[in-house]
Order: C-alpha cells, then structure tokens, then sequence
C-alpha cells in the first residue's frame, strides 16, 4: 500500500522531533562541560583567595602581637619614669589656690612623714579646678615628683603619721590603672583576696596568708589565674581591646589644631581715589587705615602707606606700592604661613 500524505506529514515530523532532541542533547551536554570548567575554575579561584586570606590573616596576627609587645614595652618604660612620683589624695583645695600654697601643703604632710623636703622636684595638682559646685568640694590630687626612689620610699614606710583622710598611692599609666580596675572588681566579688600595688606593679593574692602574691602585668596574666572552665565572675578584656579603647579616649582629648594662613593677597587692589573703601577694607582686617594729613610715608616714601594687619601668631604687612597700586605682603616669619597653634 503506497504512503499516503498524511502518513509522510507524520514521519517527517517525527523526524524533526528527533534532531531537536539531539541537538537539544548536544547542547545540554556542552553546557555541562563549560560547567563543569567553570565550576574547576571558581574552585581553583577560592582555593587561590582562601589561601591569600589565611595569610593576610597571619600577618594581621603578627602585626597585632607585634604591636602589643611594643606597647606593653612602651608601658613599662612608661612607669619606670614615673617610680619617684607619687599621688597625694584627700588634700583641700581652694579655688584660688596657687602652686606656693600648695608646695607649703606638701611640705608639711612630707614633714609628718619624716621626708626631707629639699628632695622635691615637681608638685602640682592634676586636672582642672571643677566648674560646677556639684564637684567643687572634690579635691584634686597633688602630683609630688622626688629627686630620688630614697624619698619616695620613706614617704610609704611612714603611711601611719599621715593626716586622717589623706593616702598616697602610686602613679599608674592608664593601661595599669584600668588592669588594677579590673583586680579590684574581682576583689568585690571574691574571687581573689586582696589587690595592691608596689613599686608600679600590681600583686594579687588568692587567700590572706598569701605572703608572696602574684604579679600581674596584663589582662592576659589576670584571665590565666581562673583554670579553664571556671570562667571568671566578670568578663576579662584583653589587651587589645584596652589599647583601641585607650586609643580612642586619646583621640578624643586630643586639641584640636587650628592652621592659619595669612598669605597676602598680591593680587587685590585698593582704590586710590575711594578713601571711604579703602578703610572700609582696612578696618575689616583688623586696624584701621590712616586718613588724612596724619597719614606717614612708609619706608621714606612720600606717596605710599602701610596697612598692617595682626593675627594669633604674625603680622603681614600690606604695602601699596605706587607703581600699579597692587599690595605687596611681607611676613614677620620666614613663610607667608603661620606656625600651628593649638585651640580656637
């Protein structure tokens, strides 16, 4: 029986049917491959970026513990300056107090203490006077700086003869002042016996026939002293944490640092003929310009004059010159600039 139309219609279709499905085969099966390739590469990429992480990772580490060594350095070194200072605290003060008043005032608490007097090198409060009457009854303590650690050291063998509300203690940098902070605060909450500090270095003791103590130098030193699983009653900080939180205090109280430029401005001309503008400009700078028959000739010159303006740190000195009456600036310094000045 010969193919009828319709038969040759359906075979035809179906064959169309089956090269789509083989190329859409080959298709698949090249889109595979590719992702297969790309999948090797993202791989090898990751590896590649995971690998240069660990090691910038690696570096961070060492800079940081690097950085930590020099600052605990720079902390020793630090204290070791301030062995023959010490603090006096509970002492009055008036709001009119001078530094004579207050060296008298030391002098007579070192006598009590059978210190010889002649042996003080620096003495001073610390911090400003309190402004507001809430903290004006809070005495700021005195800083005494001896000439030598002899001083020092009698001044704390004789602790007993000082007056009733007055105590000395030791000068501390920040970072020990804030490790002492911290001893202290498990001393509260009993974890340790007692916290004090000696010649700058702060011992703790864990029961009270402890003679000989710890010492501890950072937060680091006070964390190892809780065995592991026994975490300590407050949460421990570790030195890295101090530094940035010291660092930021450190930004904040730094002054602010205020450039000025007093360059002149060679290009700026003033009217010959406007004297009403002319004082006008002068005034604006700061001293006014001389007017009338009292005007002076600068430098000898008969038809120039100077106009003189002043800041916080030089003068500059406008002169007007005949010639195209542009003004001319000459600096007091040896730059147009001024030198930095702290504060506004």
């Amino acid at each position: 029986m010969p193919p009828t139309k319709q038969s040759e219609g359906k075979t035809t279709s179906n064959d169309q049917i089956s090269a789509a499905i083989k190329d859409l085969s080959n298709q698949f099966r090249d889109l595979s491959e590719e992702n297969k390739k790309f999948h090797k590469d993202i791989t090898h990429k990751l590896d590649l970026i995971n690998a240069r992480v660990d090691e910038v990772k690696d570096e961070v580490y060492s800079q940081r513990e690097l950085l930590l060594e020099m600052f605990l350095s720079g902390d020793q070194q630090n204290q070791y300056y301030r062995r023959n200072c010490v603090l006096i605290h509970g002492v009055s003060e008036s709001a009119n107090e001078s530094r004579d008043s207050c060296l008298k005032l030391v002098k007579d608490i070192l006598t009590d203490l059978n210190v010889n007097t002649d042996k003080i090198d620096v003495c001073h409060r610390l911090g400003q006077f309190p402004k507001s009457s809430a903290d004006a009854s809070l005495s700021r303590p005195i800083i005494v700086r001896f000439i030598g650690h002899s001083a020092r050291s009698e001044a704390f063998r004789n602790l007993r003869n000082l007056p009733k509300g007055v105590y000395l203690s030791d000068q501390l940098t920040p970072y020990r002042m804030k490790l002492l902070k911290f001893a202290k605060e498990l001393k509260k909450k009993g974890a340790i016996y007692s916290a004090h500090v000696i010649n700058g270095d702060i011992i703790i003791t864990h029961y009270e026939d402890d003679d000989d103590g710890l010492t501890v130098g950072t937060f680091e030193d006070l964390r190892s002293i809780f065995p592991e699983g026994s975490p300590p009653p407050i949460p421990i900080p570790s030195t890295y944490m101090i530094l940035q939180e010291l660092l930021g205090q450190a930004r904040k109280q730094r002054p602010r640092i205020r450039v000025g430029f007093n360059r002149a401005r060679r290009n700026t001309r003033i009217p010959r003929n406007n004297k009403s503008s002319s004082n006008a400009r002068s005034t604006s700078r700061g001293t006014a310009a001389p007017t009338g028959k009292g005007r002076k000739a600068a430098s000898g010159t008969p038809n120039s004059h100077m106009i003189s303006t002043r800041s916080r740190s030089s003068t500059v000195n406008l002169e007007e010159e005949e010639t195209d009456g542009t003004l001319t600036g000459r600096s007091s310094g040896s730059s147009y600039y001024n030198s930095v000045s702290e504060g506004e």
